[in-house]
């Protein structure tokens, strides 16, 4: 590894940060004489939020839930979560349906609040920005995003919220990515997220998880889960899947248009899954 600073004396060194590194290494060494007290170091790792959900959305039929953290218990305080629904193509539209909404009131929404983006991303294009306890209107538009950003301060805390997203259209890929909401970190109790699989002309899919770790164990699969349907969600089941799979695990499904399901319980989180769909005729 390269150095990055080095240290001696009596004077206390100015903070230093270092980005775009997964580990840091602190080398101490001393020779054989004069001894003094040494050092204290405290460290801060920051990052993207581990509330922050940016792989939600999916394929006309795609729907799912977005809550605040601990919801239906109070939300924290102090945090910034980001999410981010995909809906494929900017011809294709996303609903946000607000089913329960209690956030700390003020008139101008200073202290906690949610605001929603026409967009990618919690900078540009604000739709709206809501607090209090009365349910925001739906909120639908023709575009290939829409993000959401909760902000919360150093005091009162509410439930939150409760938002059903979901993706309508015609435009279909022909081949593309699925992962949990916040893969590749740790995926959030109480999800429920489904995603529909259509490429145009498809005969058969084939289903690749480069990665695939959730809670529990097969057949039963009762506490986290990913099941697979053929046609909607009220289509016959085909495969359910826990526990840990290897490196590639690949199913081929005859079959026009899969739905998968995503369902978590209220306890263990693990990183998920990731999963490269396409048309295989």
């Amino acid at each position: 590894a390269t150095p990055v600073r080095k240290y001696c004396g009596s004077s206390t060194p100015a903070p230093i940060t270092i980005t775009g590194q997964q580990y840091v290494y602190i080398q101490f060494s001393t020779d054989g004489s004069v001894q003094r007290s040494g050092f204290r170091i405290r460290y801060t790792i920051s990052g993207p939020s581990d509330c922050d959900q940016l792989n939600l959305g999916g394929a006309p039929g795609s729907t799912g839930l977005i809550k605040s953290p601990n919801y239906p218990d109070n939300y924290p305080k102090n945090i910034e979560c980001k999410y981010r629904v995909n809906s494929g193509s900017s011809s294709n539209w996303i609903s946000l349906y607000f089913l329960a909404f209690n956030v700390e009131p003020n008139t101008q929404c200073r202290f906690d609040y949610l605001q929603v983006f026409n967009g990618p991303t919690t900078i540009l294009g604000s739709i709206g920005k809501y607090c209090g306890s009365t349910n925001p209107s739906t909120i639908t538009r023709t575009t290939s995003y829409m993000s959401m950003k909760f902000k919360t301060d150093g005091s009162v805390t509410r439930s939150g919220f409760n938002v059903r997203y979901s993706i309508t259209g015609s435009y279909y890929p022909s081949s593309g990515t699925i992962s949990s909401p916040s893969y590749p970190a740790n995926y959030h109790n109480n999800a429920e997220n489904s995603y529909v699989i259509k490429p145009p002309g498809a005969t058969r899919i084939q289903l690749v998880f480069t990665n695939f770790i959730l809670e529990g164990s097969e057949p039963s699969c009762q506490y986290d889960s990913v099941t697979i349907k053929r046609g909607t969600t009220h289509g016959t089941q085909l495969d359910k899947f826990c526990g840990t799979k290897s490196a590639s695990f690949t199913r081929t499904y005859t079959a026009t248009q899969l739905t998968l399901m995503f369902k978590t319980d209220r306890s263990i989180v693990r990183s998920g899954f990731r999963c490269v769909y396409s048309r295989y005729n």
